[in-house]
């Protein structure tokens, strides 16, 4: 069988645009999707995304996605949910491309379980890729790259402030909408874990960069903003009392030194709250610091779109196992321009 095009697999906020940026490219470019969602079942993937009839029915069953090239995966940030999707799809010969955070970089934090993933894809000859805006991108490659422009780094800082009223089924891991007692009692109880992917970042920057660590330490979610007024987006809104931001952070340290600090202000509406806006990487080098800036920042959801996006079709081209975004080159970051033009020679 020739497989061609790309499975969506989840169908919710970000599944759905995933889906619309890549029909946007090429009408011909998804060829399957699938959701466990029995309201979805048998519906039109275009009807449901407003682009027309596309005669893709939504299915229920992940071997609906069997001749796809690659599956888009959108479904959980947890490895361990993830497996049992991966081990399906390997099994009929689709690449698997997945914005799971825990998919970054796992082989430090859980090995066995990156293993198993990395066996079942070798043995099936296909890719298995954890991508995404963060971990993937913002906190892992992108400092990667800039410090390609020095001979020695010797620790990073990434700050972030993301924003969250575009996501709709993840909101409930950070606490949005909670009262702050309900969030400090969630967060005792263990049940509010906030940004999923530090230690993968973490792990991913440090073995790119030869940065020794022996130990990683995510810290809880915290309370940054209490919304004064009810604040409205796309798929949620929040009432007035409840939290409307939260900090959450992580660190890697070698012999109490800390190596890689990384901490992200999750918001939904910073922009109207007095906070800084906008992404920061510092690199830390023997001749001083190196700081590098965007004042407007990545938007968290577009940008984990965009990336996964971009690389859905790339990742087949690496060698069959479980791959990060560090063993892509850089072309196959870029952007797709509306106007493609094949590069046949040089």
């Amino acid at each position: 069988m020739s497989h061609t095009g790309v499975a969506i697999i989840g169908l919710g906020a970000v599944g759905r645009q995933a889906a619309r940026t890549l029909l946007a490219r090429d009408r011909r470019s998804v060829t399957a999707a699938v959701d466990n969602d029995p309201a979805l079942a048998g519906r039109d993937l275009g009807d449901l995304l407003g682009v027309g009839p596309l005669d893709i029915p939504i299915s229920d069953d992940l071997t609906a996605a069997a001749g796809s090239r690659t599956a888009l995966v959108a479904t959980t940030s947890v490895l361990a949910e993830l497996e049992p999707i991966v081990t399906t799809l390997a099994a009929n010969g689709v690449h698997v491309v997945s914005i799971c955070e825990e998919l970054g970089f796992p082989w430090r934090a859980q090995p066995e379980l990156s293993r198993r993933i990395d066996q079942v894809a070798r043995a099936h000859g296909i890719v298995v890729l954890g991508t995404g805006a963060n971990p993937g991108m913002l906190m892992d490659v992108v400092p990667t790259v800039l410090s390609s422009l020095v001979p020695t780094v010797d620790g990073v800082v990434v700050r972030r402030t993301a924003e969250m009223a575009d996501y709709g089924g993840i909101l409930h891991k950070f606490g949005f909408g909670l009262t702050p007692e309900e969030f400090a009692a969630e967060v005792a109880a263990g049940k509010l874990p906030g940004h999923f992917g530090f230690a993968e970042s973490i792990g991913a920057l440090s073995w790119a960069l030869g940065l020794e660590l022996d130990s990683i330490e995510v810290g809880l979610p915290e309370i940054a903003v209490v919304a004064e007024r009810e604040r409205v987006g796309p798929h949620a809104r929040l009432g007035a009392g409840t939290v409307a931001g939260i900090r959450h952070g992580a660190r890697g340290s070698y012999r109490d030194n800390v190596i890689v600090e990384l901490s992200i202000h999750f918001g939904f509406r910073p922009d109207l709250d007095a906070v800084e806006l906008g992404d920061r990487w510092t690199l830390r080098t023997p001749d001083g610091d190196i700081r590098v800036g965007a004042p407007a920042g990545f938007a968290s959801a577009p940008a984990t779109v965009a990336v996964a996006c971009n690389v859905v079709d790339e990742a087949a081209t690496l060698e069959p196992g479980l791959r990060t975004m560090l063993d892509l080159p850089a072309r196959s970051l870029a952007a797709k321009g509306r106007n493609r033009i094949p590069m046949t020679g040089r």
